[in-house]
């Protein structure tokens, strides 16, 4: 059947997502054939469609977006300290939901992520056996590693883990998400 991939809208990662179907046409010995740009925004070939998202793009930064980090620790300090707190899984709930003005809330780039890959999951139940290729940004992977957190662990269970520094230091030796990183996760 044909290979469906997933990705936000931002052409970043969407033509990263185009990129990564035609190696995989490529790869399958598919009849590659010309690229086309449905009305949606979403593209597809006879045997590749990628679907584009807007619950996987990027966190939106607010008055943070186009600065340097020198920029934004210097006109926006506060704002800059939450950012950097992007791919920390014991982050705080009060942190978690401290809005970067004219941004967004870092909870709510959790939530939208589970709940896109979620229903991206649900959609291909059949297809279960092939793995289902998601493309999108750093900020939005920090909070789906964040998530597997969440979900693990009771509230408590983080703060109890954040206070103490060996317990801290063991979960968080896990590889920070870096630009053009390979994440796998597993779905129950």
């Amino acid at each position: 059947g044909p290979i469906i991939l997933h990705s936000s809208e931002k052409s970043r990662a969407s033509e990263t997502a185009d990129v990564i179907a035609m190696a995989l046409q490529e790869e399958q010995w598919l009849d590659v054939t010309a690229h086309e740009e449905l009305a949606d925004g979403n593209t597809k070939t006879d045997s590749t469609t990628v679907i584009q998202h807007e619950e996987l793009n990027e966190w939106n930064l607010g008055v943070l977006e186009g600065l340097t980090k020198e920029e934004a620790l210097e006109k926006y300090h506060d704002d800059w300290n939450t950012f950097s707190e992007w791919a920390d899984p014991l982050v705080s709930t009060e942190h978690a939901q401290t809005v970067i003005a004219e941004g967004e809330v870092l909870e709510a780039v959790r939530l939208r992520a589970v709940n896109c890959l979620e229903n991206i999951v649900s959609s291909t139940k059949e297809e279960a056996a092939d793995p289902t290729v998601v493309v999108s940004h750093g900020g939005l992977l920090g909070q789906l590693l964040r998530h597997v957190v969440v979900a693990q662990y009771p509230q408590d269970r983080q703060d109890a883990i954040r206070n103490d520094p060996a317990s801290r230091d063991k979960l968080l030796k896990y590889h920070r998400p870096k630009n053009a990183c390979i994440t796998h996760f597993s779905i129950d």
